[in-house]
């Protein structure tokens, strides 16, 4: 094999790791697989026997018959075992293909995802994985069957007749330089299509996230429209490679059968002058037909191969994926010292954006215990100092102290395990109820559980529903209201019981009844442990220990609702403009349940 043909197919060396914890079963295959190939290779011998010699006597006839049904139930058996062992061993390296691809995939970070589409990296998941599975479970074994056989077959060939294998091999040539020289294209090809079936299942998975809106806007035609764009163009991409393939396969097959065709001419010409005998040609004929038939094979599985080698790239591309953030290799223990938070002179920018500061510079402190609101602006950073606390990302400059020290030195899971965040839109999987709350401790008990739900004002409604914490709620809880998604996560974070509460608009999107629920359970969950929560309704952070505007990618002002309105500066000019508005919201409906009154007047 070449060094340009090792190369193309050098992304499927990458599966020998996942190979080799079944060393013991590849060498059965191993033995299988010859002893496969060496029954079907003596079976030409004994139907040569046959012809030249069991026609003679009937003892003759029986022990060549004995012989090549002896022969047939070693191919047989033989055959059975290397398929067995061979598709066992490939479904389960695909599976541990699978599994570890997902896992490195669950540990990246949140910069990678901002800069990879979602259905990309679930067509390399499934796609991907599918065209690899047919090429362990199945073409891998062909090929390496195919090659010992068609080795086999030839040097039969050359010792049953050395003139009739020099004519047969005229078509080798041919065969491998068209294979070799279509291989590349189809490569590329096939990469461009699994490029293509990427944009199918990324437009198919955004539409269907969005499905409300869609319909909402009517945009059903343009969304069909766009997806039938991609679809056809996936269809371009395939038959393209298609076309190549079955070029590929013209040629060799007719380059192969040509030569066949010269052999049976030459050969029959020989018989009929007496200089071969009639079992020796049925004997090169049979090997002739075994040795096209591998190369026939090899042509078409060199296809397979390099379709493959383009999806294991893409698949081992995730795998080696290393995470932008990671815990060190030893990292400090936490102390629990109530949830002392420091950022000293933080600056960051987002990976999308990095020409845009969000922070400069920033510093903050938040007491142990202590409520501490973020106010601001959109786009001021408030959310990013979560994300920053959380480790989504790290600050390019500076540095963020959590109890005294350093985020990068504490591992990934300790910090999170001490945090606890309630966002503006929680998310619920497919779980059942049970199972979502649970998320924020996965050894808690049914009891403790349900302990949870009630301290956040949702064990009421989820005993209404039909198989009360048993209940599944659809795809992102979509059979809950909001408020209810809300109290779950709140009932999910007070099972963690962390030192630190992280608030992102927990009550901004709820009606007034759902807003009370969430603010119950809010404050039981707020009690006594470090809380960082922001809102843009300043009415329900005005009891807040302190109150921080962020502004500018820094901290303007910090105080008290009361010692920042007595600033008079921005804090207070956004409440005058907040609490004005619902001053005249009051206003206006006192007026309309005045006017009959006044009318009667």
């Amino acid at each position: 094999m070449s060094e340009k043909t090792v190369s193309r197919l050098q992304p499927l060396w990458q599966i020998k790791n996942f190979l080799l914890p079944y060393t013991k079963r590849l060498i059965v295959y191993a033995v299988a697989m010859f002893g496969a190939a060496g029954a079907n290779l003596a079976l030409p011998q004994g139907i040569r026997y046959f012809i030249d010699n069991a026609m003679h006597t009937q003892m003759q006839l029986v022990e060549t018959t004995a012989i090549v049904i002896g022969i047939g139930i070693l191919l047989m058996t033989f055959t059975t075992l290397r398929y067995y062992v061979i598709t066992w061993v490939g479904e389960r390296v695909i599976a541990d293909i699978r599994d570890a691809v997902f896992a490195r995939v669950i540990t990246l970070s949140t910069p990678f995802f901002e800069l990879r589409r979602t259905g990309e990296i679930i067509s390399r998941l499934t796609s991907d994985v599918a065209t690899l599975q047919v090429v362990l479970t199945s073409s891998a074994s062909i090929a390496l069957r195919s090659i010992v056989m068609m080795i086999g077959a030839i040097i039969l060939m050359f010792l049953t007749n050395l003139k009739l294998s020099i004519f047969a091999l005229i078509a080798v040539p041919i065969v491998v330089a068209t294979v070799m020289s279509m291989g590349r294209l189809v490569k590329r090809l096939s990469e461009q299509f699994q490029d293509s079936v990427a944009d199918v299942g990324s437009l198919v998975e955004e539409s269907l996230n969005a499905i409300r809106t869609v319909q909402a806007y009517n945009l059903q035609q343009s969304i069909q429209q766009r997806f039938h764009a991609a679809v056809e163009d996936s269809f371009a991409k395939a038959q393209r490679r298609v076309k190549i393939r079955t070029l590929t396969l013209l040629i060799a097959g007719i380059a192969s059968y040509s030569a066949v065709s010269l052999v049976i001419w030459i050969g029959g010409s020989d018989v009929v002058q007496g200089e071969l005998s009639a079992g020796e040609l049925t004997a090169f004929m049979i090997y002739t037909v075994i040795a096209a038939v591998s190369i026939g094979s090899l042509s078409e599985i060199w296809g397979n191969l390099q379709q493959a080698a383009g999806a294991t790239a893409r698949l081992f591309e995730l795998l080696n994926e290393q995470p932008e953030i990671d815990s060190i290799d030893h990292p400090t223990p936490l102390p629990h010292k109530g949830g002392q938070i420091e950022f000293s002179a933080v600056s960051f920018a987002y990976p999308t954006r990095p020409d845009i500061l969000i922070l400069k510079a920033l510093n903050l402190r938040i007491q142990p215990g202590e409520t501490l609101a973020l106010v601001g602006l959109s786009g001021s950073g408030k959310s990013t100092l979560m994300n920053l606390l959380l480790r989504y990302y790290d600050p390019l400059e500076g540095e963020i102290r959590f109890n005294g020290v350093p985020l990068k030195e504490l591992s990934l899971h300790s910090l999170r395990s001490a945090l606890a965040i309630v966002p503006q839109d929680p998310t619920i999987f497919s779980e059942p109820i049970l199972e979502n709350i649970a998320i924020g401790n996965p050894e808690a008990t049914e009891e403790q559980i349900m302990e949870a739900a009630m301290a956040a004002n949702a064990h009421e409604f989820i005993m209404q529903l039909p198989h009360g914490y048993h209940s599944h709620v659809g795809e992102k809880g979509i059979a809950l209201s909001g408020g209810q998604r809300q109290r779950i996560a709140i009932a999910r974070a007070l099972l963690r019981n962390p030192e630190v509460l992280l608030l992102d608009e927990a009550t901004s999107a709820l009606d007034a009844e759902n807003e009370r629920l969430v603010q119950e359970a809010l404050n039981r969950l707020t009690h006594n442990r470090t809380t960082l929560v922001i809102a843009h309704r300043l009415a329900t952070v005005k009891n807040a220990d302190r109150i921080a505007v962020i502004g500018d990618g820094e901290v303007q002002e910090i105080g008290t609702h009361e010692e920042l309105i007595q600033k008079n500066g921005t804090y207070a000019h956004l409440a005058a403009l907040q609490f004005h508005d619902q001053f005249a919201v009051t206003t206006s409906n006192t007026v309309v349940n005045l006017s009959p009154d006044a009318s009667g007047q």
